[in-house]
């Protein structure tokens, strides 16, 4: 008897696009407009309504950004589980301006053992809608977040190298540096006065934190060509990538 495996998906959905990949990076379906979604479950509604695929699928989503708030956590050595680590998050969120309640769920996590971590928080309503709206179509959710923290985990940064990963959405340009494959700094600059002036401020950012940068790596939810040109002249590295799909890495 032939048995069929189910279906792993990954999607990303962000303001003005959205994608959605089978293994192996086989793209299904894939959405882009100028106006941008109403909301996260209206991008992903696009990508559903284009694809059905087996029940008994399950979908690792990626969000934009803007669908999260995120901060760098400073490495401390006594905390050593998940809730002191969720508590530490909250606390540098509430340290920053951002008080979350209840309604937020929040979580943090560290690549390697000393670097500096990724606090994510995401509304619980939100989280609750998107695991409904997939549970009607027998699709299991096996995990949402931000580009940002998608990225962080997959970003290819080798030892002996100094790596920038640059990404850019409809309203916010970010940057992850990594020394080897510790992650030493997270930046988060808005795109507000334009893309140049927002690359301006990283680029400060990075130098300040991590100079002479060895690979830039830089990924456009738009899978714009002339934004990576913008990127690769401000940032002169070695080595410049530009990374055509993030739900493929």
């Amino acid at each position: 008897m032939l048995r069929l495996w189910p279906e792993r998906l990954t999607a990303g959905v962000y303001a003005h696009a959205g994608r959605l990949y089978r293994a192996r990076g086989r793209k299904v379906a894939d959405w882009t407009s100028t106006v941008p979604a109403a909301n996260l479950e209206d991008g992903l509604e696009r990508l559903l309504g284009a694809y059905v695929p087996r029940a008994g699928a399950s979908l690792e989503l990626i969000v934009s950004d803007e669908s999260a708030r995120l901060i760098a956590l400073p490495w401390q050595n006594d905390i050593v589980n998940r809730q002191q680590r969720e508590a530490y998050a909250r606390a540098c969120f509430t340290h920053a301006g951002f008080v979350l309640g209840d309604d937020w769920a929040v979580a943090a996590c560290y690549r390697h053992f000393g670097g500096v971590g990724l606090g994510l928080a995401m509304p619980k309503s939100v989280v609750s809608s998107v695991r409904e709206r997939l549970t009607q179509r027998r699709i299991q959710l096996r995990s949402i977040m931000p580009a940002s923290a998608w990225a962080y985990w997959r970003a290819d940064a080798v030892r002996g190298s100094r790596t920038a990963v640059l990404l850019c959405e409809h309203r916010r340009l970010s940057a992850m540096l990594f020394d080897g494959k510790t992650c030493v700094g997270f930046h988060i600059h808005p795109i507000g006065a334009g893309l140049n002036d927002a690359v301006l401020r990283v680029k400060a950012a990075v130098e300040a934190t991590l100079p002479s940068i060895s690979l830039v790596q830089f990924w456009s939810a738009a899978q714009s060509d002339e934004q990576a040109s913008v990127i690769q002249d401000a940032f002169p590295a070695p080595r410049f990538e530009a990374l055509q799909s993030l739900e493929q890495r």
